[in-house]
């Protein structure tokens, strides 16, 4: 219902970059919390698509209370995904921001966060 073509949107994978220095509980309780996200289409009726912000509470560094969704990640190649039942699969990189920054996305539109985020922020939480 949010676009006339939805075949586009409507299949997507979540990824993430932890930091290697993160514990293995860590990156289990974020695993944890990355799947659970795949429900949030459903449960809230809603899609998840580049340039979205939600809560995450999973980071390391409490200063990060939302994450970015974002279609690209400038620390990853590509990757190239089979078709299923037909449609594209976008996949969506989580981005830790703060809420000022969530403030921005809102207020100035995501691109504007993009440039803003500094360049670290790709490869750390």
């Amino acid at each position: 219902m949010s676009t006339e073509q939805p075949e586009l949107l409507r299949r997507i994978e979540l990824g993430v970059v932890l930091p290697a220095s993160w514990p293995d509980e860590a990156i289990k309780q974020f695993a944890s919390y990355l799947s659970a996200q795949s429900s949030l289409p459903w449960n809230h009726y809603t899609w998840l698509g580049a340039g979205h912000t939600i809560p995450c509470d999973s980071w390391q560094n409490r200063n990060y209370e939302f994450a970015f969704l974002q279609a690209h990640h400038p620390a990853v190649p590509t990757p190239v995904f089979e078709p299923m039942f037909g449609d594209p699969v976008n996949l969506l990189w989580f981005v830790p921001i703060t809420a000022a920054e969530r403030q921005t996305a809102i207020d100035q539109g995501s691109q504007q966060l993009i440039k803003a985020l500094p360049s670290h922020r790709w490869q750390q939480a």
